[in-house]
């Protein structure tokens, strides 16, 4: 698990496609198939491309979100982790839009994400492939993603 100034180079961008990746990696590692959680994901890296959409759209999706991500197929504990997951991404979103980057509890939440997947045997995800890439890509935001822990591209969406 790393510790809080790790994170002192990362950009309030790259700190949220940490975040997302951690979730991504966490049901790929869990086998969590679900089309809703892959679609739920995809909006949140939306998040990462366009500033101005959170404020419009990062409430109702808070509201509509948890709990609506068909997880059935695992058990009530890791609902729950999957759950205070999202919640903590919430909240770094929203810390960041309503602080202008100025929410100290950003890393808390971060270092809470990364301690659920630890907990869970998972390996947390390489925090030197976030660090500056926001500067590199600034066109294309998109390329914060990871693609190795991309759920869209594992779920197979085509209907048989």
């Amino acid at each position: 698990m790393h510790k809080k100034e790790d994170f002192k180079d990362l950009t309030m961008y790259e700190e949220i496609a940490y975040s997302i990746t951690c979730l991504e990696k966490l049901c790929i590692e869990w086998n969590i198939g679900s089309k809703k959680m892959a679609a739920f994901i995809e909006i949140l890296w939306g998040f990462t491309k366009d500033f101005d959409c959170w404020e419009a759209n990062i409430h109702s999706l808070k509201r509509n979100s948890i709990g609506r991500c068909e997880l059935g197929n695992i058990d009530g504990e890791k609902k729950k982790i999957i759950d205070n997951i999202i919640e903590r991404l919430f909240r770094i979103c929203l810390g960041n839009l309503y602080t202008e980057y100025r929410y100290t509890g950003v890393l808390n939440d971060i270092l809470s994400i990364e301690e659920h997947l630890e907990t869970n045997k998972i390996e947390c995800p390489d925090l030197n492939f976030y660090i500056g890439r926001e500067k590199i890509y600034r066109d294309d935001l998109g390329m914060l993603r990871c693609g190795k822990y991309n759920l869209t591209n594992i779920i197979p969406f085509r209907e048989k």
